[in-house]
């Protein structure tokens, strides 16, 4: 039996955030742009960045992330300093590297 890599599988796929009962944010794989965003934030690790830096690199990426849905919605600045605590951020944001990392190791998934 041959093998048979299914792109339509791979384009329904999405990193599903749970907001509440009744509120799940479905977002779409990365785009090339948003991967190479998120990888270089990542990789910005400085011993001389402030606590500030920090804070606005987490701020960005959550905004990256939660921006590139499938629903429709579209969140800024205020919402994810006002409404998302930092742990709720990095959890956001290894989620979604895991997700990253799951696409490019087993696209097929």
């Amino acid at each position: 039996m041959a093998k048979m890599l299914d792109l339509s599988v791979f384009m329904e796929q999405t990193f599903d955030i749970k907001c509440s009962e009744d509120d799940i944010l479905h977002v779409k794989k990365p785009t090339e742009v948003i991967a190479i965003k998120i990888m270089d934030h990542v990789e910005r690790k400085n011993d001389n960045m402030t606590s500030l830096d920090i804070l606005e690199i987490t701020k960005d990426m959550t905004l990256t992330i939660l921006n590139n849905n499938n629903d429709g919605k579209k969140y800024n600045d205020k919402f994810v300093v006002d409404k998302l605590p930092l742990n709720f951020r990095l959890a956001i944001i290894k989620g979604y590297s895991e997700f990253m990392t799951e696409l490019e190791q087993n696209p097929n998934s």
